[in-house]
């Protein structure tokens, strides 16, 4: 990118570009995989299992 549609053709230009180009690529693949994968809509539709309710009696605590 930088070597064709700017002009720079050291070898540092290239370097720095490629690692720029594949910074970005990186991160946009791991938004969509993250997107996509672990905060699919999919799941937010699963329902977990409501925890039972423990009923607690009010007594005398044992005195009789």
């Amino acid at each position: 990118m930088s070597h064709y549609l700017l002009g720079f053709t050291s070898q540092l230009a290239d370097n720095i570009s490629g690692n720029v180009v594949g910074l970005v690529l990186g991160t946009a693949f791991r938004f969509a995989a993250y997107r996509w994968l672990v905060f699919s809509p999919r799941l937010r539709t699963l329902r977990l299992p409501r925890p039972t309710r423990r009923i607690v009696r009010m007594d005398s605590g044992g005195l009789s």
